[in-house]
C-alpha cells in the first residue's frame, strides 16, 4: 500500500506542475491515471479499526449522563419567603404557607435553607423545616435546626442535604419560640440537587 500512496501523491504532483516533459503525458493523463489506479486498489483498501468504533453506534444512552436523564440534572426548587414584622407567642407554628415541590426520579436529595430574625422578648428561637408534615418537635429535620436567644436580636439559619424520593412533595417552613419575640425576615429555599454523593 505505501509504494500505491507514492505512486498517487507522485502523479498528483507531477500532473499539477503542467505539461510534462515526456512526449504525450499530460497533466490530465496523469489525472486519470491516478484515478484508474485509486479504483483498481480501492476494494482492498480498508480502515484500521478504532477501539472505541463499537460503542459509536450505540446512542441509546445519548441522551443520558452517568445513566440519569436530563431532568436529573435540571434544578427544581420553592422559596417561602415571609418579610413584615410579626409578633409571635410561645410554642411552634408555621411561617408562612406550605409550597408543593416535584421531586423526578433519579433525584435522591435536596438542599434545603432555612433562616430567620428575631429580637425583643429574652426568648429562645429556632426555624426548621418539615417535608411531608406539619410543624413538629418530631421530625427527622428537628435536631439540626439552628438555635439563638433574643437576648440582643437574633438571626439563625440552616442548609441541610435531606434525602428524598421522587414525586410531589409538600415543604413548611417552621418556628419555635420560647416566649413572646418578634419575628422578621424569615425564609425557606429548597431545591433539588442532581447527583449528590450518598
Amino acid at each position: 500500500m505505501p509504494l500505491l500512496v507514492l505512486l498517487v501523491v507522485g502523479a498528483l504532483l507531477l500532473g499539477s506542475v503542467g505539461p510534462a516533459t515526456a512526449a504525450g503525458v499530460t497533466k490530465r493523463t496523469v489525472k486519470k491515471i491516478a484515478t484508474k489506479v485509486v479504483s483498481q486498489q480501492a476494494p482492498k483498501l480498508s480502515v484500521a479499526h478504532a477501539a472505541t468504533a463499537d460503542t459509536a453506534t450505540n446512542a441509546g444512552t445519548a441522551n443520558q449522563l452517568g445513566g440519569a436523564a436530563a431532568a436529573a440534572y435540571r434544578d427544581y426548587g420553592v422559596r417561602i419567603a415571609v418579610a413584615s414584622d410579626t409578633v409571635v407567642n410561645a410554642g411552634i407554628g408555621q411561617v408562612g404557607g406550605a409550597e408543593t415541590l416535584h421531586v423526578p426520579a433519579g433525584i435522591a436529595y435536596l438542599e434545603v435553607s432555612v433562616s430567620a430574625s428575631f429580637s425583643g422578648g429574652n426568648t429562645t428561637v429556632t426555624v426548621w423545616h418539615e417535608l411531608d408534615t406539619v410543624c413538629g418537635d418530631a421530625s427527622t429535620s428537628y435536631p439540626f435546626r439552628p438555635r439563638g436567644h433574643t437576648s440582643v436580636p437574633e438571626s439563625v439559619a440552616s442548609t441541610l442535604l435531606v434525602p428524598v424520593t421522587p414525586g410531589d412533595h409538600t415543604i413548611r417552613l417552621c418556628r419555635s419560640v420560647g416566649g413572646t419575640t418578634t419575628q422578621h425576615a424569615a425564609s425557606l429555599v429548597a431545591v433539588t440537587v442532581a447527583q449528590a454523593a450518598d
